[in-house]
């Protein structure tokens, strides 16, 4: 690693695990000093009071993988004229507080980069890792700004962090970027305002309260406005802002205000069948998503397959590789249903209802209101009547349609409004 201010310069070549610390050499007398963790020596250091206004303090990492601590007699330095900037070029690189640390505050600007400390007193670029360590008495502190970001949870106090992507294909999810920074020992998050909070990955099931900021794994939450469910049974509550919650079977949802979605998402191949509730007899219950099995003709409910519903404003379902029904004729609301990759058969209910059917040959009734249909895909399209012939092996069939928006993205032919 290489220590840099002017006039300071020290090569660290032999060395990828440091410390970032300050001692007291006479009264008044104080030191920034890179401490080798191998051996403790001093690898460099200069006297805060020579250093000038504004300064920037560069410490270049190694092409393998670097540890770089920052240990509480720097923190403890508080707001100061100068900043020290990690940078920790090639391999997989670690930014940390010390173990004894127990109050810190973090802030991710961008891909792999952020700040630590009063006013940014640390950066950190080039960055695949950041940690704290939690205690009962722990306050480490981690925030996302300048970007739209996907808080990965996969246990208490950890998880990873990459932007979003936006999409426009109709969906509602907006896709992770494949750049990611993982966070272990951290107590509370604080998101841009429009963030996913997501536990695909939880090893149990989560409850997740927006209104009172009280999550899994944290303690607390703030600005997001996303939140992705685990493969077990969930319980969410949203606050007064607009949230989606993304749901399983065995979850429950209460959007708590603003206008809130429900989106039931199978990622899987089997397919999944869906026949939507009212559920008018239940106090505290307003919709009931209830799985069970299509044949063509008749639904069979499977017994604990439900998701609860209460006070929002959107339905919706997305369906993976398989066949899916999704029947949400007894939808009061607006839905939202997305077909995925098979033969899917779509129903909407009395709302404006839109539909993408995907890849397949699809049925697609919209039912009363204004309803659409979306296909944004590299195929050729030609509309049949009340059908959309997709290449030569698909056809989508249309009943109560108003709005059909067709793009061939390959040959960016657009056709829109047929109605």
């Amino acid at each position: 690693m290489l220590l840099s201010a002017d006039p300071l310069a020290a090569l660290v070549a032999d060395s990828n695990d440091v410390t970032l610390q300050v001692v007291e050499k006479a009264p008044n007398e104080q030191y920034i000093q890179l401490i080798d963790n191998n051996d403790s020596s001093v690898l460099g250091e200069r006297e805060i009071e020579s250093i000038g206004a504004a300064s920037v303090i560069t410490v270049t990492g190694t092409d393998g993988d670097d540890t770089f601590t920052v240990d509480q007699s720097f923190l403890d330095l508080g707001e100061q004229n100068f900043i020290v900037q990690f940078d920790g070029g090639e391999g997989s690189d670690t930014v940390a507080v010390g173990s004894d640390v127990t109050t810190s505050n973090w802030q991710i600007n961008g891909d792999n980069e952020g700040n630590l400390g009063d006013n940014g007193t640390v950066e950190f670029l080039n960055t695949e890792a950041i940690e704290a360590t939690q205690s009962d008495d722990s306050i480490h502190v981690l925030a996302a700004i300048n970007s739209s970001y996907n808080w990965e949870i996969t246990s208490e106090g950890e998880g990873n962090l990459s932007t979003l992507e936006n999409l426009n294909d109709g969906g509602l999810l907006d896709s992770v970027s494949a750049t990611s920074i993982t966070f272990k020992g951290f107590d509370e998050l604080g998101g841009s305002g429009s963030d996913y909070l997501d536990y695909s990955q939880y090893s149990e099931g989560i409850s997740v309260d927006l209104e009172n900021e009280a999550v899994t794994g944290f303690d607390s939450v703030t600005g997001m406005a996303t939140v992705i469910g685990s493969d077990y049974a969930d319980t969410f509550i949203g606050d007064t802002n607009h949230n989606l919650f993304v749901v399983g079977f065995g979850d429950s949802v209460d959007g708590f205000g603003g206008f809130d979605t429900v989106l039931f998402k199978e990622s899987g191949s089997g397919g999944v069948d869906i026949k939507l509730a009212l559920d008018s007899d239940n106090d505290g219950i307003d919709y009931v998503y209830q799985g069970g099995s299509w044949d063509g003709s008749t639904f069979t409910e499977t017994q604990d397959q439900t998701v609860t519903i209460v006070d929002v404003a959107l339905l919706a379902a997305e369906g993976g590789s398989g066949d899916n029904y999704f029947d949400f004729s007894a939808s009061e609301l607006d839905v939202h249903l997305i077909g995925g990759d098979g033969a899917d058969e779509l129903i909407g209910g009395i709302g404006d209802d839109v539909f993408i059917g995907g890849a397949g040959s699809d049925s697609i009734d919209g039912g009363d209101g204004s309803d659409e249909v979306i296909a944004v895909r590299a195929a050729d399209f030609v509309m049949d009547g009340n059908a959309i012939k997709v290449n030569d092996d698909e056809t989508d069939t249309l009943t109560n349609m108003e709005v059909v928006y067709l793009k061939a993205q390959a040959n960016e032919d657009d056709v829109d409004g047929y109605t």
